[in-house]
């Protein structure tokens, strides 16, 4: 796989990530926890604390890898 293909599809799953930080705090800001489906406790506001640490975590990963000093200039 070129180094460009892998530099476009980090930068395709840091926005994804990035979306998943912005509706983790949009969730956590309502405060309507726990959520329920069928009779199930699904998400409670500690698991997408969780989830919110973890998804920063991925996005900031992924635009290091992007945009990183380490990565070569493409095309040369």
């Amino acid at each position: 796989m070129k180094q460009q293909t892998k530099i476009a599809i980090a930068i395709f799953l840091a926005g994804f990530f990035t979306k998943d930080v912005i509706d983790c705090i949009f969730f956590l800001q309502i405060d309507k926890y726990p959520f329920s489906i069928f009779g199930f406790t699904i998400i409670t506001a500690t698991s997408h604390k969780i989830m919110l640490a973890v998804s920063t975590l991925l996005t900031v990963g992924f635009l290091y890898y992007a945009f990183g000093k380490n990565t070569k200039k493409v095309g040369k």
